[in-house]
């Protein structure tokens, strides 16, 4: 249904096509952003999923919680892509209205007071800044949508977060709310219903939609040693510090 892309080449050309008010929106996981650990791949899903059910899932949640946030803060994240810096750029040169847009939650986790404030910060460490399209909001909570036992979508410094509501949803009330209609939405997701749920939103309003799927995570190969992952994951528990994977290789040597 979308173009399926493994890189930013197809984008350039759109950002000179584009009008002053086309608003372009990226998902930051697998699509900004990735882990540099593997363990946090796509390819070591299953690995991750089993050593957290053998060796996290019998601690009590609040230490699960604890541990989860020294991850997220320790645990280095790389661009997604190398093209994006000329992207950004050209967004910029050309006056162009750019969002993010992720299923991050908001507020506490763990020994992170505010997750939006710590996904900004990652952001802005590798130079993604979106705090420049609409300036005038630096915060706003879209308390609009029916509520839910989750927390309201927030956006904040550019990146909306739309917790556990769909991410159309979410961006259906960040336009309403500051009154805004682009002439064209063009999204950038690694998952379909997101892009699904996007182009929704945008049909309910009328606006022309361009959604793609950017896969290129997925197409990442290479052998992941199951004892460096439960290396990571014991030393993560017994010393409440997340190892990279060259550390661990370092600590089994």
């Amino acid at each position: 249904m979308y173009p399926l892309i493994h890189d930013f080449s197809s984008i350039n050309p759109l950002v000179d096509a584009s009008t002053p008010n086309t608003l372009f929106i990226f998902d930051v996981d697998y699509v900004l952003l990735i882990p540099q650990d593997r363990v946090f791949w796509p390819l070591g899903k299953n690995i991750a999923l089993k050593l957290y059910a053998l060796l996290m899932e019998p601690l009590s949640l609040e230490l699960r919680e604890k541990l989860i946030s020294i991850t997220l803060k320790q645990a280095k994240v790389q661009l997604m892509d190398e093209g994006l810096p000329f992207l950004f750029s050209q967004l910029v040169a050309k006056n162009r209205k750019f969002i993010g847009l992720t299923a991050c939650n908001v507020g506490r986790r763990g020994d992170i007071e505010k997750l939006e404030d710590w996904r900004c910060n990652q952001l802005k460490e590798l130079g993604l800044l979106f705090n420049n399209s609409f300036p005038q909001q630096p915060r706003l909570v879209l308390n609009k949508l029916p509520p839910q036992d989750y927390s309201y979508p927030v956006f904040q410094e550019g990146v909306i977060f739309s917790t556990n509501y769909p991410k159309g949803e979410a961006l259906g009330a960040f336009l309403d709310t500051i009154n805004f209609k682009p002439d064209g939405i063009i999204f950038i997701d690694d998952k379909l219903d997101h892009l699904q749920s996007v182009d929704k939103s945008a049909q309910l309003r009328n606006i022309p939609y361009h959604g793609f799927q950017f896969i290129k995570a997925y197409s990442l190969q290479g052998y992941l040693d199951e004892k460096i992952v439960e290396m990571q994951y014991k030393h993560l528990i017994n010393h409440q510090q997340w190892l990279s994977e060259q550390e661990a290789i370092q600590l089994l040597s």
